[in-house]
């Protein structure tokens, strides 16, 4: 039999609208009252999520995009990243957990520094 999916402290998650771009990570859970305490990703390195913080329903966190028939999700917000594993810090740029060793200085991920070269490509001084 499948484990009942679980909310947890640190799980990102994205937005089912395909019309927004929004993740969300939990701060806290009040299973009691079914609902957590969110904040958004975005500032220095993904960890100052001062930004807009609310309070959501769980039911409106999924595992996944997909319903139990099948279709996509077109509200709520599925599971994007699991919670973090200790000595793992979030990219700035991807929303999802490394260890600390493979963030560069600018706090984001190999994947994502590259992918930056590439779109932003630096040019050295001329000579």
């Amino acid at each position: 039999m499948a484990e009942a999916f679980q909310h947890h402290w640190g799980q990102v998650y994205e937005s089912c609208n395909p019309h927004e771009m929004n993740h969300l990570v939990i701060d806290s859970i009040d299973r009691a009252a079914g609902t957590a305490k969110v904040s958004f990703p975005g500032g220095r390195g993904g960890r100052d999520r001062n930004r807009r913080r609310r309070t959501i329903k769980l039911s409106s966190l999924h595992p996944t995009g997909m319903t139990r028939t099948g279709s996509r999700r077109r509200s709520g917000y599925r599971l994007m990243c699991d919670h973090p594993k200790p000595g793992q810090e979030m990219c700035g740029i991807c929303y999802y957990y490394f260890d600390r060793a493979d963030l560069n200085s600018s706090e984001c991920c190999q994947p994502c520094a590259e992918w930056l070269e590439q779109k932003f490509p630096t040019h050295a001084p001329d000579q």
